[in-house]
């Protein structure tokens, strides 16, 4: 009996060590569960995105009115346009292809590599159909890899081909390949060559529209990651020419964007004041197209307070004015005033200014609130530097009128500081 007892006992000091060791084994897979979730959720954190074009955004007259916002339909993305890289084959490659996707395998990233040298290889190949086969193989293959180093290697032969092959299927799927190339490399030297090789077929008299639709939108990646600024130089006065006289609506659009980045990133003195006469211009002109001038509008803003030469911009006055308050768009019209601010920061000449007065005058009156409060502000900055009675006395009673009336208060206030310094040359 003692025997059995203790038999019975082990067997059930078993039991409970192992519905011990069961339960823990259970815990620990919940546990590791719950972990898992909670990584998974934590990685989805619902943040919302920041436009970097939308911040650093100054105002003329503190915290209100918020006249300055980026115009809706221009806003920045990064998301290529046209049509240019994502419509289908531009002619047949050939019978009885099937697209191949295997680009994977066991040996990973290396094989993948390999893989896109080799079709890379087929770029050169003189029979039409191989080519075909090798750049649309391609086009699929080199989203597979994200080896910056093998990418910059790549970009010299997808250059070659994406612009200068025979065939428009070699050119249309070798260009989907320079497009995943130049978003994945980075390197300011490596991206100067191909950034010289766009310019010249962006310039070209023999590019065709596809061609140049396609140079500006790759452009407006290179040349935001550009950083020589010698070298920026160089390109503004091909980018302006396109963005101001191109036909196309498409290039003028993305040939902007670029030229955008490249002046961000360059202060001579000569291009700035290049490209500013250019996009004035742009924004005087009776035929140019709404995009046209926004883009113009944007870009002037961005620049105006970094020239310096104070006889240039007083030339540019009168027309930055006049779009600041006449044009028929509302981002038009923010953006002019910007760069008008940004000329008021460097510009006191008497004579230059009176032309202004006018307009602004006029603009009390404007529907849109956001151009009655500029104008009220920017007269209130104006008068001030007028010495002259007699043009001051022109605008007394627009003011006046606008200080009692006014429907917004900013409008009213600042009308009234411009009657105060008006007053004191009586």
């Amino acid at each position: 009996m003692a025997v059995v007892s203790r038999r019975l006992s082990g067997a059930i000091a078993v039991g409970c060590l192992a519905a011990v060791l069961l339960s823990a084994l259970l815990w620990g897979c919940e546990s590791r569960n719950e972990d898992r979730f909670e990584a998974d959720m934590a990685g989805d954190t619902g943040a919302a995105t920041v436009n970097p074009e939308k911040t650093g955004a100054d105002d003329p007259v503190g915290a209100e009115p918020d006249h300055i916002s980026w115009p809706g339909d221009i806003e920045h993305t990064d998301q290529p346009l046209l049509g240019v890289l994502e419509s289908g084959p531009a002619a047949d490659p050939g019978p009885d292809y099937e697209l191949d996707r295997e680009v994977g395998g066991s040996e990973g990233g290396s094989k993948r590599v390999r893989r896109v040298r080799d079709l890379i290889d087929g770029l050169s190949t003189t029979q039409v159909a191989a080519r075909r086969r090798a750049a649309i193989d391609l086009a699929n293959a080199v989203r597979e890899v994200d080896d910056k180093i093998a990418m910059a290697a790549w970009i010299a032969p997808l250059v070659e081909a994406g612009l200068k092959d025979d065939d428009a299927t070699v050119r249309q799927y070798a260009g989907r390949a320079l497009m995943r190339a130049l978003q994945v490399v980075d390197d300011s030297w490596t991206l100067q060559a191909p950034t010289e090789a766009l310019l010249d077929e962006l310039s070209s008299d023999s590019a065709s529209l596809k061609q140049r639709q396609y140079c500006a939108v790759a452009l407006s990646v290179t040349v935001a990651k550009t950083k020589d600024q010698a070298f920026l130089v160089g390109v503004v006065g091909p980018l302006v020419t396109a963005t101001t006289c191109d036909p196309d609506g498409g290039v003028r659009e993305y040939a902007g964007r670029a030229l955008m980045r490249a002046l961000e990133r360059t202060d001579d003195q000569w291009e700035l004041q290049t490209a500013a006469e250019a996009l004035v211009d742009t924004l005087d002109g009776e035929l140019s197209l709404l995009k046209q001038r926004q883009y113009a509008a944007v870009t002037v803003a961005s620049i105006a307070g970094r020239i310096t030469d104070e006889a240039f911009l007083v030339r540019r006055i009168e027309p930055l004015v006049m779009a600041a308050t006449c044009d028929p768009d509302k981002g038009v019209r923010q953006y002019a005033g910007r760069a008008f601010q940004r000329i008021l920061e460097k510009v006191d000449d008497e004579a230059a200014l009176i032309p202004a007065l006018s307009p602004l005058a006029a603009a009390l009156g404007h529907e849109e609130t956001q151009t009655r409060q500029y104008a009220a502000w920017a007269l209130a900055t104006v008068a001030p530097r007028i010495k002259d009675a007699a043009t001051l006395k022109g605008i007394v009673a627009p003011l006046t009128e606008a200080a009692a009336n006014g429907k917004h208060r900013h409008t009213r206030e600042y009308s009234k500081r411009a009657l105060q310094s008006i007053r004191k040359r009586f």
